[in-house]
């Protein structure tokens, strides 16, 4: 997600990609644009069946990867939009923004997490610094929850 605040913690991405690797038989890839550096925390990752294309594809690259995807695991954002496109399932994590907006996937075996709290919605787009002390809306999404929503739109549970 190009907005901070937008985003799934990325050592959360790390250990739930971990977990999936020791879990199935699955190639799992990073996509993301050249400035998003916190990418770089995926590097730690040393299996043949990962893939940290960050800042390596082009737009169109990008959709041509998510257009053979088996499933698009990702934040609120225009890359979920494009699998779907594709008719690619998709699990879409959703922080400050409200998926009933009208940005929550709706394709077929597409779904989406997202914590209800008091503050939230706080923005249409997740462009609005949290004023709280932490990311809760974001936080509060569990790897173990994304991890068994995965295994289940992958038919692997």
């Amino acid at each position: 997600a190009s907005f901070f605040f937008k985003r799934w913690p990325v050592n959360y991405f790390v250990e739930l990609t971990k977990n999936l690797l020791s879990e199935t038989t699955y190639h799992y890839v990073v996509l993301a644009g050249p400035d998003d550096k916190f990418c770089d925390a995926f590097n730690e990752i040393q299996n043949d069946r990962f893939h940290n294309l960050q800042g390596k594809t082009s737009l169109k690259e990008s959709m041509n990867v998510l257009a053979h995807a088996e499933l698009c695991v990702g934040n609120d954002s225009g890359m979920n939009h494009i699998a779907e496109a594709y008719g690619v399932p998709c699990l879409t994590l959703f922080g400050p923004t409200d998926p009933l907006f009208g940005f929550a996937p709706h394709g077929t075996g597409s779904r989406y997490l997202s914590k209800e709290m008091f503050c939230k919605p706080c923005s249409t787009t997740g462009k609005t610094p949290c004023y709280r002390d932490r990311h809760y809306c974001m936080e509060e999404i569990s790897v173990e929850e994304v991890e068994k929503n995965t295994l289940e739109l992958l038919g692997v549970r």
